[in-house]
């Protein structure tokens, strides 16, 4: 790999940019997505990581005070929701019975969905200054899969996920937070 992409990939890998302007934050968020959803797929392969990119803009309010204050956010974005099989190289036979060479191969479960968040942020917590912890209602909306590709593997078919049993909305709560530690 060339090195200025490289140093570029890994720069917009976890990005965030925020503008203030009176009274109001805003800005985007973007970065790597890691996903793993479990699939019952009977033993014919394993589960894996599915690595794609995402990105949301937010706004939230800003008070004057920096201690201990609460505000209200809103975030909206596109998230890539999924998993992939990885199925290693190896060797098989053919009808003739002579061996053939099976290249190793992956299949990704991509789930495109876009997002919404809204709740409140309380800064300041525990009290140190950038500590902060968020509540907030989410909800999603799928727009899109990859499960209907023509490189479906079809021997292991009954077992993968079905574009029919996809669920199109999404909603639950979200709670994260941040506390720096210093050693």
């Amino acid at each position: 790999m060339r090195p200025f992409p490289f140093l570029l990939l890994l720069l917009l890998t976890f990005v965030t940019y925020a503008v203030q302007a009176q009274g109001t934050a805003f800005g985007f968020k973007g970065g790597l997505a890691v996903g793993q959803q479990t699939w019952n797929t009977g033993g014919a392969s394993s589960n894996n990581l599915l690595f794609k990119y995402q990105g949301s803009v937010f706004i939230e309010s800003v008070s004057q005070s920096d201690k201990g204050q609460s505000v209200l956010f809103a975030e909206a974005g596109y998230h890539s929701r999924g998993s992939a099989f990885r199925y290693r190289s190896g060797v098989g036979v053919d009808v003739t019975g002579n061996p053939v060479q099976i290249d190793g191969f992956t299949e990704e479960f991509v789930f495109k969905n876009v997002g919404l968040i809204v709740g409140a942020k309380r800064r300041g917590v525990l009290g140190r200054e950038k500590a902060f912890y968020t509540v907030g209602l989410r909800g999603e909306y799928t727009v899109g899969t990859n499960l209907e590709s023509p490189e479906r593997n079809l021997v292991f078919s009954t077992s993968y996920p079905q574009k029919e049993f996809v669920r199109k909305l999404q909603y639950g709560l979200s709670l994260f937070g941040r506390l720096r530690v210093s050693v």
